[in-house]
């Protein structure tokens, strides 16, 4: 298998990741936002032979339904969301970039879209309007070292996936918190 531009596909657990695009990284040059991946759909930073995240089959875009590889639960292909601007910047960083648009995109289109939102801009969801009400960004400054503890557990217990998820929340708190100081 090779990624393609665009292009969605089934991970080992049956979830459909994509539309892939370019992360600026030479050795894991695809991003579907989340994660990194080299070009056969090996998942990066991958500490096992073989990981539940790999990639292993297009999803054919004609189908928007299509199956996955794995029948226990069918996944329907979300309607892709609009494409926003690529991290662009210099190319020695560019696995930097992946990170960061990881981090976008677990707020954007994972779990803080998807528990936090409720359909408003960033600004106006309650990762914001709280820390407002508190009067300071305390609150994000707590919730970055608790998160970055959870992390180095899960890491302990070599739940690397759960551990890179977390310190995205690291990311996305941190980013919160600047953008409140500037309000001030």
């Amino acid at each position: 298998m090779q990624i393609e531009e665009g292009k969605f596909y089934w991970d080992r657990r049956g979830k459909c990741i994509g539309p892939m695009r370019r992360s600026g990284c030479s050795t894991f040059p695809w991003s579907s936002g989340e994660l990194t991946y080299r070009d056969d759909g090996t998942v990066s930073p991958s500490r096992y032979d073989q990981s539940e995240l790999d990639l292993i089959e297009e999803v054919p875009s004609a189908a928007r339904q299509p199956e996955p590889p794995q029948p226990d639960e069918p996944k329907a292909l979300p309607a892709p969301d609009p494409e926003p601007p690529a991290i662009v910047g210099d190319p020695m960083y560019g696995s930097l970039a992946g990170i960061l648009q990881a981090a976008h995109d677990q707020a954007a289109r994972g779990k803080g879209h998807d528990r936090h939102a409720d359909d408003k801009p960033f600004l106006n969801q309650p990762i914001m309007e709280i820390a407002r009400m508190l009067g300071d960004a305390g609150g994000h400054s707590y919730q970055i070292m608790k998160k970055a503890q959870e992390a180095n557990r899960m890491v302990k217990r070599k739940q690397y996936d759960a551990a890179v998820q977390e310190y995205l929340g690291v990311i996305n708190y941190a980013a919160a918190a600047i953008l409140l100081i500037r309000e001030l």
